[in-house]
């Protein structure tokens, strides 16, 4: 985006009101009004005027100037080209009060067409205004500021039909269109509010994004055109964005809008759809680069109502689908997860305040958004809360070269349950995680993701069905039940614990945890792109007699093989199955182990029946 965007919006106000000038001009010089026109609108605004056809008055009431094709800006790249235009002019004023009162304006066929040339020069900019000698003083400039000291705003309407707008920028290969059927409004005068009405088609060349609708407020300007107050302003588009269902939501609010040199500022309160939205917005182009600020406060914002919809069912509260359901998502496309080019054009500093925030089937409260973006670094900070707990994200971008990305997560208290649908593992997570990675896109991030993480789970459940299956499968090789079998599916535990290490990216990964009695180690990865992990567990049995979780001597302290693959969004009974070869050299190990034992076993009948008291606790000390 431009940083002459301010620039852009003021040439673009100040058209009609050069028309307007120019009715002020013939009215003084009548003889040689083609002339004069053209040279008066160069000396007072920098821009070059053609009239390049008929030019003539209608003086039966009301009396009308009509004018035919006219070039606004440079001939060969002009700003703007007029086929037809009207001004309808109050002639008691203008015989009885030695003023111009406009009536009306009307234009047919409005075609303006800012650009920027790839050596970043545009067209809008009016050229440098030279100021004039004494010398040169005329008749005609006293007739001509004559007429400017006489004349005032006071329009009774305008009326624009067929306006098209074409904005191309050739610094960054953009081209977007604006096509406005029909812009009315009420009477204007300055300082007094004026009734407009639009409707309006907005399409973006590149990606074939657009927006259509209506527009409808009520607008007060002072004469310098610097401050525009818009009373109960009301926009409803239609959006539509690549590979996504079209979109409608309605924008209403009360603001203000101050133009300055290189400086604007929005302030505005109304509503975003059922959201209510309070703040401010500015742009500041008084530097080398353009610095945006912003304080908006947002009830609630619900990103799901304008997400694309996905094939895939979600569970009751979470994005998630539910347990072990066979995932349909597609694909991920590798977006941009650091904009690059907008960092790269803007100085950023900005607060959100979001009362309710629902994004891809989540919900948080008390949402507390900052940015900030300078000299090559980004820092940006979520705070929020829900599911009975807290997450707070920060990331640091440094992206002036190749980008170098810290993201830190500290998690306390979440209900794993209500935030995800996870039934794998319920409890409350508390985790701290920093990790680093370079790039800007998702496939960056898969292949370079470094960090380590430790995390905690109180009073919660552990599925175990995966562990049964192995359990099952021994059974069946050795041919006796073990009581690891006929474990309950669902383990209840006061806390888990463990660690997690991302390694030069997604698909090389390492984890430990341990949780009652059991503990294992995990390697493998995933492909978020492609929705696919990838893992290999051992788990590790601590003998136990004294629940309903019982491990046997025979299966104790063993690593039981355990091998989860799939789509990452399907269940863990789906995912995770015993892994075969490694169950066989458990099958071995099973039984070396109950040898070991049973021999253990013969070795100590031996020694209370044979060896001397005294002697008892040191031989079974070592033969263990």
């Amino acid at each position: 985006m431009p940083k002459t965007l301010v620039r852009l919006f003021a040439a673009l106000v100040a058209v009609p009101f050069i028309l307007i000038g120019i009715l002020a001009i013939i009215l003084a010089n009548p003889e040689s009004y083609r002339d004069q026109i053209s040279a008066a609108i160069k000396s007072s605004t920098g821009y070059s005027l053609m009239i390049e056809g008929d030019l003539g008055w209608t003086y039966w009431p009301p009396v009308s100037l009509n004018l035919e094709k006219i070039i606004l800006g440079d001939p060969v790249a002009p700003l703007a080209r007029f086929d037809t235009v009207s001004l309808s002019v109050d002639l008691y004023s203008l015989l009885v009060q030695s003023t111009v009162a406009v009536q009306g304006l009307r234009i047919t066929g409005l075609y303006l067409s800012p650009a920027i040339d790839a050596d970043g020069i545009n067209n809008w900019e009016p050229e440098q205004t030279q100021p004039s000698s004494p010398a040169a003083t005329s008749t005609d400039d006293t007739d001509t500021a004559v007429a400017e000291s006489s004349f005032k705003l006071d329009i009774d309407s305008i009326n624009l039909n067929d306006i098209q707008l074409e904005y191309r920028d050739g610094l960054t290969d953009s081209h977007y269109s604006l096509t406005i059927p029909s812009f009315t409004t009420g009477r204007i005068r300055y300082g007094e509010p004026v009734d407009i009405r639009t409707t309006f088609l907005a399409v973006d060349a590149g990606d074939g994004s657009r927006a259509e609708g209506t527009l409808r407020t009520s607008v007060t300007f002072d004469s310098a055109l610097t401050t525009f107050r818009f009373s109960e302003l009301q926009v409803s588009p239609k959006l539509t964005l690549p590979d996504q269902k079209p979109q409608s939501f309605t924008l209403s609010f009360d603001g203000e809008l101050k133009l300055e040199q290189d400086y604007s500022r929005l302030d505005l309160s109304g509503q975003f759809d059922k959201s209510n939205v309070t703040g401010w917005l500015a742009a500041d182009e008084r530097s080398a680069r353009v610095k945006l600020a912003f304080d908006l406060v947002i009830s609630s914002l619900d990103m799901d109502e304008y997400a694309e919809a996905t094939p895939v069912e979600t569970g009751s509260s979470g994005g998630t689908p539910p347990t072990d359901q066979v995932s349909t998502l597609p694909q991920t496309p590798d977006d941009e997860i650091i904009p690059l080019f907008f960092l790269r054009e803007y100085d950023i500093q900005g607060r959100s305040r979001i009362g309710q925030l629902h994004y891809d089937g989540y919900q948080f409260a008390n949402a507390l958004i900052n940015t900030v973006n300078q000299d090559g670094r980004l820092q940006a900070g979520v705070e929020m809360q829900g599911y009975g707990g807290t997450l707070n994200l920060q990331l640091i971008s440094l992206w002036k070269k190749a980008p170098g990305n810290t993201l830190t997560i500290t998690i306390k208290q979440l209900d794993l349950t209500e935030l995800a649908g996870i039934e794998a593992v319920t409890g409350h997570l508390s985790q701290t995680s920093k990790l680093t990675f370079k790039g800007s896109k998702i496939s960056d991030v898969s292949r370079s993701l470094d960090g380590t993480s430790t995390f905690s789970v109180i009073d919660g459940t552990l599925d175990v069905r995966p562990i049964k299956n192995i359990a099952a499968t021994i059974d069946s090789l050795r041919g006796k039940q073990s009581r690891v079998a006929v474990w309950p599916d669902r383990m209840p535990f006061n806390e888990l614990r463990g660690e997690h290490h991302f390694n030069q990216g997604t698909l090389t990964q390492a984890m430990s945890f341990a949780v009652e009695h059991l503990s294992g180690t995990g390697t493998g990865g995933f492909d978020y792109l492609d929705n696919r992990l990838n893992y290999d567990f051992r788990i590790n049995l601590g003998e136990n007699v004294d629940s309903d979780f019982k491990v046997g001597p025979a299966l104790a302290n063993i690593r039981w093989p355990l091998h989860c693959e799939g789509a990452m969004d399907a269940g863990i009974a789906t995912l995770c199955r015993p892994d075969k070869k490694g169950i066989q050299t458990l099958v071995t190990d099973v039984a070396k182990q109950e040898l070991k034992r049973k021999g253990e076993k013969e070795l100590n009948k031996l020694i209370e029946e044979k060896v001397p008291e005294q002697l008892k606790d040191v031989l079974k000390g070592l033969f263990k």
